[in-house]
């Protein structure tokens, strides 16, 4: 939603753009962004 108002091709973002993005977007008021419910994996 975010990327396609500013006009971001979001498949063209690298992963540590992506990831500085939703650091940036976290720190939002306004955005309810919910954190990943991943478990590590065990070894």
């Amino acid at each position: 939603m975010m990327c396609r108002q500013l006009g971001i091709d979001y498949t063209k973002l690298t992963p540590e753009e992506f990831q500085t993005l939703i650091n940036i977007l976290k720190k939002s008021k306004h955005l309810n962004i919910p954190k990943g419910k991943r478990r590590m994996k065990r070894k």
